[in-house]
Parts: structure tokens; sequence; C-alpha cells
């Protein structure tokens, strides 16, 4: 199965991480920010600017079935489009879009570092589409390892 050329160029195997083991939000946010960071795709800040905006603007998204977080940063912390994704060995707990009083037990998280708002837009349409499939979320979480869970993301192997 051939890869979508705008998710292979988003993900990498380096930026994947089955099964992470991270006690809050901030410890998941914390992990995959240190990837992008080590991979030269966000500058320095990029974390910080994160977890601000999470606790502002939260990214918890209420699927049916596993829920799933996108945090992000605004575009100028971004060098290079990229995404880190975990899936997480126990669900931690991120606010919810759009209902900040609500707590979800997000089992997937995709750090999105996007270096423009059309960018960021159709990724995380991208990705809201993908991540609503029960299937494809329940593929993830079943992920055995970086390479198998980056295969998933990048459309090379279906759930």
């Amino acid at each position: 199965m051939t890869a979508s050329p705008a998710a292979a160029a988003l993900f990498n195997p380096a930026l994947c991480v089955a099964g992470l083991e991270a006690g809050d939000a901030e410890a998941v946010i914390r992990a995959l920010g240190e990837r992008l960071t080590a991979a030269g795709l966000v500058r320095p800040g990029f974390v910080e600017a994160v977890l601000a905006r999470e606790h502002v603007s939260p990214t918890g998204v209420p699927f049916a079935g596993r829920k799933a977080a996108l945090p992000h940063a605004d575009p100028e912390h971004v060098v290079s489009r990229g995404a880190a994704v975990a899936t997480l060995r126990r669900p931690v707990e991120f606010r919810a879009m759009g209902d900040p009083a609500t707590v979800l037990a997000v089992d997937v998280v995709v750090l999105l570092a996007l270096p423009d708002v059309e960018s960021a837009q159709v990724a995380l349409v991208g990705l809201v589409e993908r991540l609503q499939r029960t299937e494809f979320v329940d593929a993830l979480c079943a992920a055995a390892d970086a390479h198998s869970l980056y295969r998933l993301m990048t459309g090379e192997e279906r759930p």
C-alpha cells in the first residue's frame, strides 16, 4: 500500500513512540517536543509555547471510543513541518477542545509542528478524519513499535 505524500512528509519513524509511559499531559508534550527539537523541526521555546497554548486552548478531542489530543504551538515556533505521535501505555488527562471543563482520558497524542496556518488547518482536518475511525485508533494503540506506528500514520499499513 502506498503512503500518502502529505502524511509521509509529516511523520518520521524517529518521531513515533509506541507505548509511551507518562504521568500527565505535560510529560507527554515534553517527551514528544524533545523529539521534534532533536530533529531540528522546532525552535527553542516550542514546548513551553505548546504548554501555554494547551492551558488556554485545550486540544483533547472526544472521539467515540479512544480519545486523542492534537497539541500544537503557533507557527512562529516551528522551523519545518513535522509531527511526533505517541500511543500511551496508560491514558493521561487532557482537557477537551471547545469544552475545557471536560477532562478526557487520552490514548493517542499527535504533537504538531506546522510552519503556517494553512498547513495547520489541512493537517488538523486530515488527522481528525482519520482519528474519528475507531478501528484506526485501535490499530494505532495496538502498534508494537515506532515503525508500525509510522506505517499506520502514513497509510503504508491499514488497520
